[in-house]
């Protein structure tokens, strides 16, 4: 339900704080304003270290036929930029941040320039398959409730990605999480809810949360959330943005129709990433769940990493596997610093 300003008769946009669970309303910034929208979809692509998005906009520029877009891609600090003849020929914006934005506040940035009707998010190497932005602009048409829709992320070998979305953290899930069951039955959807595991992404549903790597959504909806929480990493920050907007009464859709593609990643578990999943983790369940909960949930979040030493070093021990160990210790860093990741409060500038 949209408020609205009576001295200036603008919309104001519900932003959660940590601190006490509740919304605050501040008026919109005027770029969310802008009416009528010059183009349908704002395209802002995600950034990330190492990824060139020569591919990701070509793939756009070359598939794309029926819904108007431009492009704002991020160039990092270290970067060349886009070559002249790129940003010369296609409706193609850099945004060079802050110096001290992390990947979040980036994207807020660019959002904060876009002037679609949606804004979507994109992998910097996502791939097409067969104008997959016509076909979720298309989608989003024949269900306007949604508010937010995302599509199916493949990876190269054709199965579907776990960056698409997913399920909420739940006290059920926690303590499945905790006790090693998720880890022991990954493919349970009782067992693993969070992954919507058992789930092919082979049809329409609704999720959840929808990840960064194809997602959109209206843009004055963006506006009224006021954007990422830029003090959680990009996938918790995705999952945090569409929790908020359920509460405005939107419901994330995923369809299978529309498909990308992104490379393998290298997912390294060592303790500083360790420690800011379990960081995202204490922010997300003190902001979306019920305030008599929320110590249960942290217990929970404590049990999980002391649960995995206990596991991987047993496995270590009977196996001898170095990765065994190598686990364990990573963990049991994380755990020894739960102090610092406990606490919601700003942290330091985070990649996905």
């Amino acid at each position: 339900m949209e408020r609205f300003d009576e001295d200036s008769g603008g919309p104001l946009d519900t932003l959660w704080t940590a601190e006490t669970g509740s919304a605050e309303l501040q008026p919109a910034p005027a770029a969310c304003l802008a009416d009528p929208p010059e183009v349908r979809i704002s395209c802002l692509v995600v950034p990330g270290v190492g990824r060139s998005p020569a591919g990701t906009i070509a793939g756009i520029a070359r598939q794309t036929r029926e819904a108007s877009f431009e492009l704002l891609v991020i160039a990092g600090r270290d970067e060349p930029g886009l070559r002249r003849e790129t940003l010369a020929r296609l409706p193609v914006r850099e945004v060079r941040p802050a110096e001290d934005a992390n990947p979040v506040a980036a994207l807020n940035e660019a959002a904060a320039l876009a002037h679609g009707e949606f804004i979507l998010l994109i992998d910097a190497e996502a791939r097409l398959v067969d104008r997959a932005l016509d076909r979720l602009a298309a989608f989003a048409d024949l269900n306007p409730e949604a508010m937010i829709w995302g599509g199916r992320v493949e990876g190269e070998d054709g199965l579907p990605s776990r960056e698409a979305c997913g399920g909420r953290i739940t006290p059920w899930s926690s303590a499945c999480r905790a006790l090693g069951l998720s880890a022991l039955m990954p493919d349970s959807p009782l067992f693993n809810s969070e992954v919507c595991a058992g789930w092919q992404h082979d049809s329409v549903r609704e999720v959840d949360v929808l990840g960064p790597a194809f997602l959109l959504i209206r843009r004055d909806l963006w506006c009224r959330l006021g954007g990422l929480d830029q003090d959680l990493s990009l996938s918790a920050a995705a999952a945090d943005l569409c929790l908020r907007a359920r509460r405005l009464a939107a419901q994330p859709l995923f369809t299978p129709d529309a498909r990308i593609t992104v490379p393998p990643r290298r997912d390294v578990q060592g303790p500083a990433r360790l420690a800011r999943v379990l960081g995202d983790r204490a922010r997300l369940v003190r902001r979306h769940w019920p305030r008599l909960l929320v110590p249960v949930g942290l217990a929970l979040l404590l049990l999980w990493p002391a649960s995995r030493v206990l596991a991987l070093s047993t496995a270590g021990l009977l196996t001898r596997r170095i990765d065994r160990r190598l686990g364990a210790h990573a963990w049991a860093e994380a755990l020894s610093g739960a102090g610092t990741w406990l606490r919601d409060r700003q942290r330091a500038p985070l990649t996905r």
